[in-house]
């Protein structure tokens, strides 16, 4: 019922946007919920890493309510994510169990967004469900408009 029709949320707006695509996924029970994106951020002049333990909310509301709960790591475009800056994000979001597997992922972020042109990518939650496996339950990206000419793929979608 819902492919071709109009979906309005709080992220279309009373337009909406049309539903082309429906992605159906087995249910999870998170345990635990987090926060991790990548974007460009001008006031940093460049990708910045956010990260906050208080994922599967709006992260607006986290910051009006505890900015504190949100971690902001510049990245150098020259250097990438470095271990050290991922380890320390990870610590403070207290995923020290989940180590390597949290790295990976963080690398990952920031290598699709270089790779993509993309202006935002958007992994809220990351979560840990009953069984102690992380999962990202959710995700949204944004594109640079002006690098259509390269990304035509993304672009035709």
């Amino acid at each position: 019922k819902m492919i071709g029709d109009i979906l309005v949320t709080k992220q279309t707006g009373e337009r909406g946007v049309p539903c082309n695509k429906v992605m159906v996924c087995e249910r999870k029970f998170p345990r635990r919920e987090f926060y991790l994106a990548m974007m460009m951020e001008r006031s940093f002049g460049g990708p910045v890493l956010i990260a906050s333990a208080q994922g599967g909310v709006n992260i607006e509301d986290v910051a009006a309510e505890n900015p504190d709960a949100i971690f902001k790591v510049p990245i150098d475009i020259f250097e990438g994510v470095t271990e050290e800056k991922a380890k320390d994000v990870i610590v403070k979001l207290g995923l020290e169990s989940r180590m390597e597997e949290t790295v990976t992922i963080i690398k990952n972020l920031y290598k699709a967004f270089m790779d993509n042109d993309a202006s935002m990518i958007e992994i809220n939650p990351y979560a840990e469900d009953t069984y102690g496996k992380m999962f990202a339950l959710d995700a949204k990206m944004r594109f640079d408009d002006n690098a259509e000419f390269r990304q035509v793929e993304i672009f035709n979608e």
